[in-house]
Parts: structure tokens; sequence; C-alpha cells
């Protein structure tokens, strides 16, 4: 597919960061096409699940952010599989884990990102929960 056809059909190429970890190789992954529609998906959660740091790495592709899954990891869950697997379909409540979410949304304003954050957590009160605790981060 040519850039000009990508354009005219409005195509943007993802590239999901879910299971990296290092820098270097989100760097490596966002940079295989160059191209001005080539956009990350980065889930923070699971980048910390593989290994990664979520901070370095979202800083790293901050500029090329489309979509951001807000997922926290418990503490537990943290211990347990940390570095033995590349992520998580659900976390627990945004603020009730190991995510910092006051560093991520300063990375966030930073790259001036106007995207959504798409909780990813296992209940409706844990998604509250994390709406509340966003909402709140984000009113600061």
């Amino acid at each position: 597919m040519t850039d000009d056809v990508s354009k005219t059909a409005r195509v943007e190429y993802q590239l999901q960061l879910a299971a990296v970890k290092s820098v270097i190789s989100v760097n490596a992954d966002a940079t295989l096409v160059d191209s001005s529609f080539l956009r990350v998906n980065y889930d923070t959660g699971n980048v910390y699940l593989a290994g990664g740091d979520p901070y370095e790495g979202l800083e790293a592709v901050r500029h090329l952010l489309v979509h951001v899954h807000a997922k926290d990891i418990a503490i537990e869950h943290s211990e347990a599989q940390r570095g033995k697997v590349t992520g998580t379909p659900v976390g627990c409540a945004c603020g009730d884990g190991v995510i910092d979410w006051k560093k991520v949304i300063a990375i966030l304003h930073r790259g001036r990102y106007q995207g959504v954050l798409s909780v990813e957590c296992g209940t409706e009160h844990q998604a509250a929960r994390s709406l509340a605790h966003l909402n709140a981060l984000l009113q600061e």
C-alpha cells in the first residue's frame, strides 16, 4: 500500500506495544516503517508485566501515541508474574496497583496526547474507581 493510498483511505497503522521489554525494542518496533501513519497503541500494565519500564517506554513513543490502555497491575500479580508473562487481559483499578498514574499523565501531557485512556480492569467497581482516580489526577 502506498503512502498516497493510505492517506486517501485514512488508514492508520497501529503498533501494539504490549509485550516490549525495553525502550530499545520500543524504538526499534516503532520505527520499522518511516510513515506519518505509524502510531502506537501503548499498554502500561503489559509493558510493566513483561519486565519493561512503562514510563521510559511511554516517553520514547509519546509522539506516536494514538491510544493508551490504562492498565494497572496489582502488587500480588506483579510479584508473581513480572518478567514471566507478556501481559494480561485485565488489571486492577487504576491507583490500586504498581503504576504511577501521576507520572503517566505527566508524560502524556508533555507529548500533547489528546486521546483517551482506555481503562482495562476486571469489574465495573474497579472501572468506577479507575475513572475517579484518573479524573482527579487529570484535574490537578
